[in-house]
């Protein structure tokens, strides 16, 4: 099979658009402080573990866009018969040498 050849152009310059830009935070990661947290409902027909680890992992990929040295814990709770995701933003803690 014989291609067709490739035209190249020259001075096309790079697109500036950066990952995310413009789309609004889901999460309030960026109000948050130490010590803060928030909570949210998770649907009965959902996952738990699946969802927290998605919360989880954008909390961590926020954190690494945004160079922020801090970490976060997630932790499942029930009440009223209802399953909920709290997160928490803790201080970053370093891993002994």
């Amino acid at each position: 099979m014989k291609t067709a050849p490739m035209k190249i152009d020259k001075n096309i310059p790079l697109p500036t658009h950066k990952k995310g830009a413009g789309k609004p935070n889901k999460y309030p990661f960026a109000d948050m402080e130490v010590g803060d947290s928030f909570a949210i409902a998770v649907d009965e027909n959902a996952n738990v573990l699946n969802t927290r680890c998605s919360l989880h992992s954008s909390a961590n990929s926020w954190a690494k866009y945004n160079k922020k040295n801090c970490s976060f814990k997630t932790q499942v709770t029930t009440d009223n018969g209802e399953t909920y995701i709290r997160i928490w933003r803790i201080a970053y803690r370093q891993k002994n040498p």
